[in-house]
């Protein structure tokens, strides 16, 4: 079941016309963590982003949104048309190393509001991230 399961939510993030599966190493991850990806879900649909992966990589590059935002225009190219092969690894592996901060994080969120029986309380949150650091 829980393969099915990370099939299904791994094919959702293979829908980024931008991106084009050019970041394979942090669509893995992502698609590895259907604790996290439902999150971020809801965060790009609820938002101006297309794809989570979208939304992914202006929340921790952020210079890229304008990039992102001339081709949702119809004015603009590609991510692998704008940069480096050489690029879009290290691309890569920011947003695998950001992604990995950020799912440890959750975890340490979801296991102390249930601890304190707190769902939803943003101080477990903030304790939580205040105990990890970057790879």
């Amino acid at each position: 079941m829980k393969l099915g399961m990370a099939l299904d939510l791994r094919q959702g993030l293979n829908h980024s016309e931008f991106l084009q599966t050019v970041l394979p190493r942090t669509e893995e991850y992502l698609g590895a963590c259907p604790e996290l990806l439902p999150a971020i879900e809801k965060q790009a649909h609820e938002g101006q982003y297309r794809a989570v992966m979208d939304l992914v990589l202006v929340t921790f590059l952020p210079d890229f949104q304008a990039h992102m935002a001339a081709f949702y225009a119809g004015k603009g190219k590609r991510l692998a048309a704008q940069v480096s092969a050489k690029t879009l690894k290290v691309i890569d592996q920011h947003l695998l190393n950001c992604l990995t901060v950020l799912n440890v994080a959750y975890r340490r969120f979801q296991k102390a509001e249930w601890e304190a029986g707190r769902p939803g309380d943003l101080r477990a949150y903030k304790a939580a991230l205040a105990t990890v650091t970057a790879p």
